[in-house]
């Protein structure tokens, strides 16, 4: 089970369609953006990340990670990275 899917769903299932469809190259160019949604989960401790954009994505507020693993940062940017991934909060 892709950790991805919690935040970018319907991303991970055209990346899916497309590549069952034999577009290669449409399949490629949405893989080389879920590589960005990776590198952005990676900034920090990844299941904190993780758990902060798929709650801002799904509008639900998942709490933060138990130890030992580490919450992300106070001053970690949920809507720039939000931003950088072309998602949008439910609010938005």
């Amino acid at each position: 089970i892709s950790a991805l899917a919690n935040i970018v769903p319907d991303q991970m299932v055209e990346v899916h369609r497309r590549a069952r469809a034999g577009d290669r190259e449409g399949a490629e160019q949405l893989a080389a953006h879920l590589r960005d949604v990776v590198a952005v989960t990676k900034q920090h401790d990844s299941p904190a990340v993780l758990k902060v954009l798929a709650g801002a994505q799904h509008g639900v507020d998942l709490g933060t990670v138990r130890p030992p693993l580490l919450p992300v940062p106070q001053d970690y940017d949920v809507p720039a990275a939000m931003a950088r991934l072309g998602l949008v909060t439910p609010s938005s």
